[in-house]
């Protein structure tokens, strides 16, 4: 009666182990599974900005090539606008105070417009730098979440195969102390009992 009991009390420690392992495979199963779409999303996102970035720095330069263009055109006009007063004022063209201010104004417009240019360029290329910066977090980021996903996994394996050893060593130590049957006495010379049952009796009758 006692090895039956120990036998079912063994039988439902492997149950539990099992269902233990069970759950636990489970778990790490959707802890992995949540780990990598949190970084698959988390790199998404990183790549979206990344892309917004590019297209804001595309934008920067779009903006300063018109400003300079804008610049460049209020600099053809200033000039124009020069050159119609010193005509009218009886100057002309080749006078050397009107050739120098013709210059000047010219001059200032190219600063101007290469102001706007090399702003525009300074900024798109932020921009670009910080976008590339996005990517790679977003690229480190679903890598961290993966190495995370795997370890996972790894420490649920990990469990299981400890869970098995420990049943196997629990189940080695309940066979090795198992209740064993009293052997049955066998019949000796000097007395005890025969097959047949009746009691040898010892000496020599009378």
């Amino acid at each position: 009666m006692v090895a039956i009991v120990a036998a079912v009390g063994l039988g439902v420690a492997v149950l539990g182990a099992a269902y233990s392992n069970s759950q636990n495979r489970k778990a790490a199963k959707a802890g992995s599974k949540a780990a990598n779409a949190q970084g698959k999303a988390q790199q998404g996102m990183n790549y979206f900005e990344a892309t917004q970035m590019e297209a804001a720095a595309g934008q920067q330069q779009a903006m300063a090539q018109r400003n300079a263009q804008d610049e460049l055109r209020k600099s053809a006009i200033a000039q124009s606008q020069a050159l119609a007063i010193a005509g009218a004022s009886g100057a002309g063209a080749s006078d050397p105070d009107v050739t120098k201010l013709l210059g000047d104004i010219a001059a200032e417009g190219d600063l101007a417009a290469n102001t706007h240019l090399y702003n525009g360029d300074e900024a798109a290329k932020a921009l670009k730098v910080n976008a590339k910066m996005s990517r790679w977090q977003g690229d480190q980021a679903r890598k961290g979440l993966g190495v995370q996903a795997n370890a996972m996994l790894q420490q649920a394996k990990t469990q299981q195969l400890q869970t098995i050893l420990d049943t196997a060593g629990s189940a080695a130590t309940w066979y090795a102390r198992r209740p064993k049957k009293d052997p049955i006495p066998d019949a000796t010379p000097g007395g005890g009992t025969p097959p047949g049952g009746v009691p040898q009796q010892s000496g020599t009758s009378k």
